[in-house]
């Protein structure tokens, strides 16, 4: 038998604790003790993990979702829950969140009333990582906290926290931590200089992280997931009047000249502080823009992006005619029906 899975191109065969010396002779005298190994071309995709099962980080179709819920920093039911010591509360919030189609679950437990941001990030990745079948991603930019979550994470994990706000001082603690878990790590393109708000710098910084993680760390490019940031349109500032658009072009810049990366967007950001039915629309008909562009995960509260096909005729038209554009007074007149919208099922009269 063990000769016939040699034939089948098993590289490694054996005995156990119970097996004599005289059987494996025949083991050996059966299977050849030379013989030449079949070459082999494995297929492998970029994948993360839990402790009980790998999730690809590419989904088809995609985008894959990651589920935002899980933080401090958003949102306020995580807050008063931290604050109370109460993870079963926490765990019942991650588990809504992978019911409703969460693919990874990023977790940030950082506060300013709280000086313990590592000790809750362990017991919170312990408590998560025995109950959710989802990889998580740690969201924290103290260097500390990832070690002590991925020390104790069963799983591959992703680090959310890396960029090049403060030069190398980051990057060079972080990439290290990742090499040594085998992290992923999602990094934003941020730079000394500021925040890419064009395609072109987005690029030029996912560019100068992906030099350093490639070719001073050997990290693989497949390892490495870039935010190319996605800014409100609601702001009314006309510096930012083109910023959707330019998050999109940055997708495609950073996918065609870096191959093999993965690019992620916090997609909620795009819509902050317009009514809970506008912010579905704008965010889904982002989402099916930014997807053929080359975006492969999107960081939302599932669930909450619809899909377009069952979103309301007139509210995607208008989010189709504003081509992304800042809100300015005359889109703002267009769509202040539903502005303040809190339902899709019953939008206002245009």
């Amino acid at each position: 038998m063990l000769a016939e899975f040699a034939e089948w191109g098993v590289s490694v065969v054996g005995g156990c604790c119970g097996t004599t010396p005289e059987h494996l002779a025949k083991v050996v005298e059966y299977v050849g003790a030379h013989r030449a190994q079949k070459e082999r071309l494995p297929e492998t995709e970029p994948s993360a993990s839990s402790g009980m099962r790998a999730m690809p980080m590419i989904q088809n179709p995609g985008p894959t979702m990651i589920g935002e819920r899980v933080n401090s920093q958003g949102s306020r039911k995580i807050k008063r829950l931290l604050l109370a010591d109460d993870y079963e509360g926490i765990l019942q919030v991650a588990r809504e969140q992978v019911e409703s189609g969460a693919h990874i679950l990023d977790v940030c437990v950082a506060l300013t009333e709280r000086a313990d941001e590592l000790q809750q990030m362990k017991t919170v990745v312990k408590k998560l990582s025995m109950s959710i079948e989802v990889p998580l991603m740690i969201d924290t930019t103290e260097a500390d906290v990832v070690e002590a979550a991925l020390s104790v994470y069963p799983g591959r994990g992703i680090i959310n926290g890396n960029n090049l706000e403060n030069g190398r001082e980051r990057i060079d603690k972080i990439l290290p931590i990742a090499k040594k878990y085998g992290a992923a790590v999602l990094s934003m393109t941020i730079d000394q200089v500021g925040m890419g708000k064009t395609a072109d710098r987005k690029l030029e910084v996912a560019k100068a992280i992906y030099e350093i993680a490639v070719n001073e760390y050997g990290m693989k490019p497949e390892d490495l997931i870039f935010d190319a940031l996605v800014f409100t349109l609601a702001t009314g500032d006309p510096e930012m009047a083109n910023s959707a658009v330019e998050t999109i072009e940055g997708i495609k810049l950073i996918k065609s000249e870096l191959p093999g990366v993965m690019t992620s967007l916090g997609v909620s950001n795009l819509s902050f502080g317009l009514g809970e039915a506008a912010r579905a629309v704008l965010n889904s008909v982002f989402l099916y823009h930014a997807v053929p562009a080359g975006l492969d995960m999107a960081i939302v509260i599932t669930p909450g992006n619809s899909l377009l096909i069952s979103l309301i005729p007139s509210m995607v038209s208008t989010a189709a005619r504003m081509r992304w554009r800042v809100i300015s007074s005359s889109s703002s007149r267009t769509i202040s029906p539903w502005m303040t919208a809190t339902a899709l099922k019953t939008p206002p009269r245009a």
